[in-house]
């Protein structure tokens, strides 16, 4: 005898699943056939026999049930591709002697549906004033694109904006490329705090009710951090010989907006004399530092410099200090009422006549 006739789509397409649900589709199997059976088994129990290609993308099933032709399974969660199926209702007598078995083709093609990257970012940035372009890699990391049929082929994107109260914090504004790696220049000048707002999304469609973009926002702390600025020194004139102190007035020496970081003392601080170095450089406040001065004639830059690692910064508007030994004043000319201050020497290297004498540059300031 033969096996009942089976009347059904031979098709299914379903979105694959994201988590563990038992999917069923009732009277899937429009039409079960008995005719072809012979009268004495019609009574028989039936069941369905089900050879499937792919038994991967499945937890449990598929099954049908007999008679009402309902179609079961679980698919294996994030799972996707084709199983090949062919169907028969069998009873006990079909199973044995000879017969003619009825097989009914059917295709599940389980279709992938994008999920959202995931990534975690470096929490704090810092950088410093008018660093330049800046490339910070490795601030995305920790990055999912998905189960491993997404992550083989697609690219991670990210969309980043920003919220700071230094409106002109930045002359090129915070981007991320497809790498993980930050990108952004200063404004000139500028310091101060910006919070990124990042999202991720990926190349991998909507269809199928597929997510590129995630819901959740990660944020960050980018902070450029200020150069030391030299706004005056105390005493502005010393003798040429080592061991005066000196007090160094400005800004951004130590504090934890300065370093961007806490700490009981700040350290990691230097200061220069026309290129020779202020011992025993103190910082006494955010705006006072303390150094003993070398031993130099003349005028010479005072420039202070944060040597915190990978954080170096200077002061680049250099404040000039005078080293002097020899001090003149008097008029121009009988009866003037002008007359000029003289200091010096004005620098430590004597100028040579082409006689043979030699003589000592002198700086002179003219008194009304």
């Amino acid at each position: 005898f033969q096996d009942p006739a089976l009347t059904g789509p031979s098709a299914l397409d379903v979105p694959e699943a994201k988590s563990v649900l038992v999917q069923t589709l009732p009277s899937f199997i429009t039409s079960i056939d008995l005719s072809p059976v012979p009268l004495e088994f019609r009574a028989q129990p039936f069941s369905f026999l089900i050879e499937n290609s792919n038994a991967f993308l499945f937890l449990s099933g598929p099954n049908v049930s007999f008679p009402d032709g309902t179609l079961s399974f679980t698919l294996r969660p994030f799972a996707n591709g084709v199983a090949r199926l062919q169907l028969r209702a069998v009873c006990a007598a079909s199973l044995e002697g000879v017969h003619r078995p009825e097989q009914t083709p059917l295709i599940i093609s389980v279709l992938p549906v994008n999920d959202p990257p995931s990534f975690n970012l470096r929490p704090f940035v810092p950088s410093v004033q008018d660093g330049g372009p800046q490339a910070i890699t490795d601030f995305v990391y920790n990055v999912s694109l998905g189960p491993l049929d997404e992550a083989r082929w697609q690219t991670a994107y990210y969309n980043v904006s920003f919220a700071s109260e230094a409106p002109n914090l930045f002359a090129s504004p915070p981007i991320i490329d497809s790498t993980g790696t930050l990108h952004f220049v200063a404004g000139p000048r500028e310091h101060g705090t910006a919070t990124l707002l990042v999202r991720g999304l990926d190349d991998g469609g909507v269809d199928f009710g597929g997510v590129r973009e995630g819901d959740e926002v990660i944020t960050a702390l980018l902070r450029i951090l200020p150069r030391p600025r030299v706004l005056d020194v105390v005493p502005g004139i010393l003798p040429s010989n080592a061991g005066a102190t000196v007090t160094i007035l400005g800004k951004y020496f130590g504090s934890s907006y300065s370093r961007g970081y806490e700490a009981a003392t700040f350290a990691n601080i230097s200061v220069r004399i026309g290129g020779a170095e202020c011992t025993d450089a103190t910082v006494l406040a955010d705006t006072h530092l303390s150094c003993v001065a070398p031993t130099l004639s003349g005028a010479h830059d005072v420039v202070v410099a944060i040597t915190d690692p990978g954080l170096e910064r200077a002061s680049n508007d250099p404040l000039e200090l005078l080293f002097n030994d020899i001090y003149f004043a008097g008029i121009l000319s009988p009866g003037s009422s002008s007359g000029g201050l003289g200091m010096g020497p004005a620098s430590s290297t004597p100028l040579h006549s082409p006689d043979g004498t030699s003589s000592i540059a002198m700086r002179v300031n003219a008194l009304r």
